[in-house]
């Protein structure tokens, strides 16, 4: 099924999120590449309560989220991964935690800011660069 999406021109140029990030994964092997790899940032992070809107499933290895430097999901958001490794990260919990942003731009769109949100369906929670 890959080999056909990347053999069409067409599949390759389409911005489908599913489609991309499936071809990704597979260019990428394992959610482990994403926690033995150098941080982009180190951030002080903290997902809000379920509660007052946060995650209702914690995040594990391998979870990502866009990042945005406002909290309004109409400015530029960057995709990153966070490097939470064994130790899931639930709702309401605060932790220092490197990411692996997929572009440079996003890492340094973030570290300019100094503070940004996580984004999953809407804002579940907020970071501080240390």
């Amino acid at each position: 099924m890959f080999q056909k999406l990347a053999e069409s021109r067409s599949a390759r140029l389409r911005p489908i999120a599913g489609i991309r990030m499936a071809c990704h994964s597979v260019l990428m092997n394992t959610d482990e590449h994403w926690s033995t790899r150098t941080p982009d940032l180190v951030a002080d992070v903290k997902l809000y309560a379920t509660r007052e809107g946060g995650k209702t499933k914690a995040a594990v290895l391998g979870w990502g989220c866009p990042c945005f430097a406002t909290n309004d999901p109409g400015e530029e958001g960057w995709d990153a991964r966070l490097q939470l490794g064994d130790e899931p990260l639930i709702a309401g919990a605060e932790r220092r935690i490197g990411f692996v942003f997929l572009s440079p731009k996003g890492a340094d769109a973030m570290r300019r800011a100094g503070h940004f949100y996580l984004w999953d369906g809407r804002f579940v929670g907020e970071a501080t660069v240390v």
